[in-house]
């Protein structure tokens, strides 16, 4: 029966058990200090760490020589249901004496995800044909898969039983954007699943979206296989609002959506690097040696801009505005020169496979090499409070999370404000999971790719009010 939550953050860690080359079971619950878990977009497998306050000599005696597994066991303790995971020591480190204590030593261990280890060790030559899709599911079935996740009642933690419709084999199953329908035909040459998996996933190129921008990545609940596209859509999992302190009388409720802690890390991309990555213009010029033709595409930021989703509505920056002077100039941008970034790629029938044009090189290298640039152009980070229960399938945030942020402009002696380059939607790119056996807190990197203001409504706006006569200094 689950429990009330008496405050935000709150976890119940029910058991960390360390398994030794030897197949020991040893509880180190009592002398663990911390457990922190890290997922990113841009990894394909979770990786943490664990800090151990060791009096009882557990690394000589047992001893720990990297061949180990790490069971976790956790649940929010309001909900149904513990969430047990699996995970391979690969480093000791750190160790230190324990502060005022001759007999005992502090460390770290550090620990992954199996499927990591198991890709080490794994090697593919093979022939596929067919939905990129479909053809990374079975990559991920043959050579990655593992059955390390179960999903118990708590009342019954030795039965794997199926829980609103979610049993072991899903929570360990791929969860697969089929947004990806170019056919691929292809012979992977001895790679790692994973070198495989990348490969593919900048080759697939969505309907919704013509941009290869498909990412391969494990959170604390799945694995997952999706398009930026599909993740930007998404509605908010939760809104939160920045405050120095929390106000008294509140209830956990209501503190669980209060982050005091929320730092912008950048509010525009560098020019320089938007250049060079191709984020607001380029040029690719395609060379198919079988016919002797030369053709070039051109990529314009603001025209593509409404043909992908986006976590704001506007572009992130203004169309060429004419400047009204004496000299009835036009601003350009250089960075918006089609020569920014130029991209050479060859191409023909069966390059790659028998398939006409296989690469669609087109339709997918500039859309997607700009959107990777866009979706980091705003970053911030924020520490949250800790839920692992906050949607209707149990599972807390994860990275690909959509959130929005109520954040203000701060003017002294004024009213509170929403900003409206700030705030809005922002998604999770970094998340890690910081907990001991009760207290449990995120730390999020989140990035943003649109202003939910129309930023030339804006700018010509000002430079109204500057240049009117009428206008009074404030």
């Amino acid at each position: 029966m689950a429990e009330r939550q008496s405050y935000s953050g709150q976890i119940n860690v029910k058991k960390v058990i360390l398994v030794s080359a030897y197949g020991d079971q040893i509880d180190i619950s009592t002398i663990f200090n911390k457990i922190t878990i890290r997922e990113s977009l841009y990894k394909k497998t979770i990786s943490g760490s664990i800090t151990i306050s060791d009096g009882t000599g557990l690394s000589e005696h047992t001893p720990i020589i990297g061949a180990e597994t790490l069971l976790i066991s956790f649940a929010n303790p309001s909900a149904d249901t513990i969430y047990q995971l699996r995970f391979k020591i690969i480093e000791m480190r750190d160790r230190l004496p324990m502060s005022k204590s001759r007999r005992g030593m502090t460390y770290t261990l550090d620990f992954i995800s199996e499927e990591a280890l198991k890709n080490s060790s794994t090697r593919i030559s093979k022939k596929y044909k067919g939905n990129i899709s479909q053809i990374i599911k079975s990559i991920y079935d043959e050579y990655i898969r593992t059955e390390k996740r179960t999903k118990n009642f708590l009342t019954n933690e030795s039965r794997n039983i199926n829980l609103e419709g979610i049993d072991d084999a899903d929570l360990n199953g791929l969860n697969v954007n089929t947004d990806a329908t170019l056919i691929q035909e292809i012979v992977i040459p001895n790679w790692k699943p994973f070198t495989a998996i990348e490969m593919l996933s900048k080759r697939a190129v969505g309907i919704q979206s013509p941009a290869a921008n498909f990412l391969f990545f494990e959170t604390l609940y799945k694995f997952n296989f999706v398009s930026i596209n599909s993740l930007l859509q998404s509605p908010a999992r939760r809104k939160y609002t920045y405050a120095e302190k929390l106000l008294p009388g509140q209830s956990v409720e209501q503190k669980m959506n209060y982050v005091t802690d929320f730092k912008i890390n950048k509010s525009f991309q560098n020019p320089m690097t938007a250049m060079s990555g191709g984020m607001y213009s380029g040029t690719l010029i395609t060379h198919d040696i079988t016919r002797k033709v030369i053709e070039k595409t051109v990529f314009n930021y603001r025209k593509d801009f409404e043909k992908r989703n986006h976590l704001g509505k506007y572009p992130l920056v203004q169309k060429n505005i004419r400047h009204q002077d004496e000299k009835d100039v036009i601003l350009e941008k250089p960075y918006r020169a089609e020569t920014s970034s130029i991209y050479l790629y060859p191409k023909h029938k069966g390059l790659h496979t028998g398939l006409d044009n296989s690469n669609n090189v087109e339709n997918w290298l500039m859309n997607g090499n700009s959107q990777m640039q866009e979706i980091t152009a705003i970053s911030a980070t924020a520490i949250i409070p800790g839920d692992i229960s906050s949607s209707s399938d149990g599972n807390g945030l994860v990275i690909g999370d959509v959130i929005e942020f109520d954040l203000q402009i701060f003017q002294e002696g004024k009213e509170r404000i929403v900003n409206p380059y700030i705030a809005g939607r922002y998604m999770i790119v970094n998340l890690t999971h910081e907990f001991n056996l009760s207290e449990y807190q995120i730390k999020v990197d989140v990035v943003k790719d649109g202003f939910d203001t129309n930023i030339d409504e804006s700018l010509t706006a000002s430079s109204q009010k500057q240049t009117s006569p009428n206008t009074e200094a404030e």
